[in-house]
């Protein structure tokens, strides 16, 4: 609605805006997903997401679908950065597999010390989970009418009604029948399985005292005299192995198949990274203990695909997670069982996808509120979404729930200013702004030269001096043309781990303590190589009220394991002797790391540390180029200048917490 000039227009155009901002406050960008979310997908899915990644999935399904044996094939293994969406991922695989027939399990490993055992733990727990996809029905009883269809037993009316405590008679009758019938045509596995058997038709019994039994047996506690008595089971424990061998059995029978997923073992894999304060490998009973927790992980990881029938086994984790486990030679056979490379997840790659992403939370909303936006994208501007790049997810769902939270507190609303935009020097445009850099190539597409903050004795500019605006048109002329240049280029930094990153670092964070030094906002003094071992860069900030902190940052992009190894012990080494000034190790590398155990304990160890990988979007990268490049050009205190003013810094994403950890907020 628009107003129209008279009493009218004016409340109309006041209760759009009250419905605006009813839909602000209800508009919600969840961006954390937990295991339980599994088993539905919500109303904002984008299924052109990962579509490749769901492409592999189906072909996968279809050759466990068109098997002839009973095997299960190899495992499949999804990664990706944190945020990119593998569990959200899961939810399709969910609805995929159940739309097929088939049976979908999933187990939290975040709390391992047995394998099989968590593994069977999950199993049990997705059985009795009401589903939405099979109207509120359980894959107990799914599984359980596919045996008795199976051994073509006519199902009772009242079943699962029939079996109770009071009555155990019934039970013991109906497991008789269906042994018997099951022994024709599968004579030892009616014998081996068939307290798995029982315990499937006691998941499903509305007796909660049956009901709860069923579950404790299956998840391996022992059972009462009183629940053994009412039940009838042959062992008082349910075994790891047997029972899910037991269940895959009679998971595949009438030609059905299984999924497997696996997700939350990123915890589990860094809890081996324990270090003692010499920076050496601590051999205590802790480090034993962890050492036995991931040996058992990856030798379980690789017997599932034995102990089960026509079941996918799926790994959900991150990157460095995968690394880690092929980097124990014990680990390197078990997982010859998994298809390599994993199914990796990336970023956003498009306007299109984190247009759709957002449009589909938006909609949502809409329909609510049954209320229709000035456009799609409302409130956020239609060319919002334009040249972004490098974003993931849950990052993007962030983004705009602060932008929207941010119009709820000034009570505004109207549209969002571009501000999603990631291209290079690209910042919020005022609504009703036009794109300068689109429109008219001559006017510079960053920002203008901010006003001189106020410094000590300064007299007006932290220089001292009025920021020259032509200088800084040139210089940010330069800088956006040899931001282009770089896209347009081969990467040529790839493998310059002691060149090209220890060079721009060096660059960066010199450039940022000079801009402080003249502001009076903190000190910060930088170290380079001419002083460290080869590659390193060392940034110390000194911060009124915040203390000393020490920054230690490089590149490690060699694939070669002894190159890689050194250059992380290097790092480890020197990171050792810095007494108690708070620290932080930062390495770059966006490929995956060397396998072997020794590189699998360095890389531990680093994390142990309270390392950080850091995994550059191609854009921080060009722009990382661009500024140094720029810098070693231009006369130094005009590129200073410049520098001061325009903040190029801020734009660089990968290095945001590093520069938080510097100069934390008071």
């Amino acid at each position: 609605m628009r107003p129209t000039g008279n009493v009218n227009g004016l409340i109309m155009n006041e209760t759009e805006n009250q419905m605006k901002k009813k839909v602000l406050a209800e508009l919600t960008f969840d961006w954390v997903k937990n295991l339980d979310d599994v088993w539905s997908i919500p109303p904002w899915d984008v299924p052109e997401l990962h579509g490749k990644a769901m492409t592999d999935f189906k072909v996968e399904l279809d050759h466990l679908q068109e098997r002839k044996d009973s095997g299960s094939p190899p495992g499949m293994v999804v990664s990706g950065p944190g945020g990119t969406g593998k569990t959200h991922l899961l939810s399709r695989f969910c609805r995929e597999t159940l739309d097929r027939g088939g049976f979908f399990l999933l187990a939290d490993m975040s709390a391992i010390r047995d394998s099989l055992e968590t593994v069977l733990k999950g199993m049990a727990r997705s059985l009795i989970s009401p589903l939405d996809y099979l109207r509120g029905k359980t894959q107990a009883g799914r599984l359980a009418e596919n045996i008795l269809s199976h051994v073509s037993f006519q199902v009772p009316k009242d079943f699962p009604l029939r079996y109770t405590r009071h009555n155990p008679l019934r039970l013991h009758r109906d497991m008789d029948k269906l042994q018997q019938k099951l022994a024709q045509a599968f004579p030892r596995e009616a014998v081996e399985h068939q307290d798995i058997l029982r315990t499937i038709l006691l998941l499903n019994s509305r007796d909660p005292f049956l009901n709860k039994a069923a579950f404790s047996w299956l998840k391996g506690q022992p059972v009462s005299l009183d629940e053994a008595t009412a039940t009838g089971y042959t062992v008082g424990r349910g075994e790891a192995e047997s029972a899910l061998s037991g269940l895959s059995f009679f998971m595949s029978l009438n030609g059905s198949f299984s999924v497997l997923a696996l997700d939350q073992m990123d915890h589990i894999v860094s809890l081996f990274s324990l270090v003692n304060h010499n920076g050496q490998m601590d051999l205590t009973p802790s480090v034993s203990t962890a050492r036995a927790i991931i040996t058992n992980l990856s030798d379980g990881l690789g017997r599932l695909t034995a102990l089960t029938l026509k079941t996918l086994t799926v790994l959900s984790c991150l990157p460095l997670t995968w690394d880690g486990l092929l980097g124990y030679s014990s680990a390197n056979t078990s997982l010859q069982r998994y298809r390599r490379p994993p199914v990796y997840l990336s970023p956003l790659n498009s306007e299109e996808e984190a247009a759709l992403m957002v449009k589909a939370r938006l909609k949502a909303a809409f329909e609510k509120a049954g209320w229709d936006p000035p456009h799609p994208t409302w409130p956020f501007r239609p060319e919002a979404f334009k040249n972004i790049e490098g974003i993931n997810p849950r990052a993007l769902m962030e983004r705009c729930h602060s932008l929207v939270r941010e119009k709820i507190l000034k009570d505004d609303p109207g549209d969002i200013p571009l501000i999603l935009d990631s291209r290079p020097g690209a910042e919020p445009l005022e609504a009703g702004a036009t794109l300068q850099a689109e429109e008219a190539p001559g006017e510079m597409a960053g920002p203008k030269p901010r006003p001189g903050a106020e410094g000590p004795g300064t007299g007006g500019s932290p220089w001292g001096r009025t920021p020259d605006e032509a200088l800084f048109r040139s210089l940010e002329d330069d800088y956006q043309r040899l931001i282009r240049a770089a896209a347009a280029e081969e990467p040529k930094y790839e493998r310059a781990s002691d060149h090209f990153w220890p060079e721009a670092f060096l660059a960066l964070f010199t450039t940022l303590g000079a801009a402080l030094e003249k502001t009076g906002e903190g000190s910060l003094s930088v170290t380079g190589a001419d002083k460290l071992p080869r590659g390193l860069v060392e940034a110390r900030s000194l911060k009124k009220g915040k203390g000393e902190r020490r920054l230690l940052i490089r590149a490690n992009l060699y694939q070669n394991p002894k190159t890689f190894q050194n250059r992380m012990e290097t790092l480890l080494a020197y990171a050792s002797a810095g007494g108690r000034t708070p620290r932080r190790l930062s390495i770059t590398r966006f490929i995956p790391r060397p396998s072997g155990e020794k590189s699998g304990e360095l890389a531990l160890r680093f994390e142990a540390l309270g390392g950080r990988w850091l995994n550059p979007a191609d854009g921080d990268v060009k722009r990382l180029q661009a500024f140094l490049e720029l810098e070693k050009k231009s006369p130094k205190e005009e590129f200073r200048l410049w520098a001061a003013q325009r903040r190029p810094w801020e734009e660089i994403e990968f290095l945001r917490e590093e520069l938080a950890f510097l100069f934390p907020e008071d």
